[in-house]
């Protein structure tokens, strides 16, 4: 082998090298900067799971007092119309 040709693999050598360790590092900043989002995800999903539960907390509350108004209302109107039946017997007789 001559100098030149040994001179050349050598810088080819060093360049491989540098581009590979140069792959490595960005490889592991991307993963770095993967796993930070992924990190802010989980938060994110924790923190709408927690609302979500509060908002299904909130409607079945007011779900019931719904159903409790509802049940107000055909009283109402049940003993409206037991009135008025009973009146218009009343004015039948």
């Amino acid at each position: 082998m001559t100098p030149e040709l040994i001179g050349i693999l050598s810088v080819g050598a060093a360049l491989f090298v540098g581009l590979g360790g140069l792959i490595l590092s960005v490889t592991a900043r991307f993963n770095a900067r993967i796993d930070r989002l992924e990190d802010r995800f989980v938060a994110l999903e924790a923190r709408m799971d927690a609302r979500f539960e509060s908002l299904e907390t909130r409607i079945d509350t007011l779900s019931e007092r719904v159903a409790r108004v509802e049940g107000v209302i055909e009283g109402l109107f049940a003993g409206m119309n037991g009135r008025r039946a009973a009146g218009d017997k009343e004015a039948a007789a």
